[in-house]
């Protein structure tokens, strides 16, 4: 089955997280890049963050390297704030 691991990490939790996973199961690891990058305090990011949920508002995201069609499975990991 080919697995491709899919994450975002601000703080690099999600992205430890993600690296062992790859160790685990295997597959391919791709992180998740906004093309404006979030900046301020955590508290701040935290905040627009919620505003942009409360909105609806996505950020756009650079381009994927990875072909998410030619993948049996995606493991989506993401920060929860």
């Amino acid at each position: 089955m080919k697995t491709l691991i899919l994450y975002y990490s601000y703080g690099g939790n999600t992205r430890k997280i993600a690296q062992l996973l790859r160790q685990e199961i295997g597959g391919d690891l791709e992180e998740i890049e906004t093309v404006k990058p979030y900046t301020g305090s955590y508290n701040d990011i935290v905040e627009q963050g919620a505003r942009e949920i409360d909105s609806g508002f996505m950020p756009e995201i650079k381009p994927l390297r990875s072909d998410a069609a030619s993948y049996d499975r995606i493991i989506l990991g993401s920060p929860v704030w």
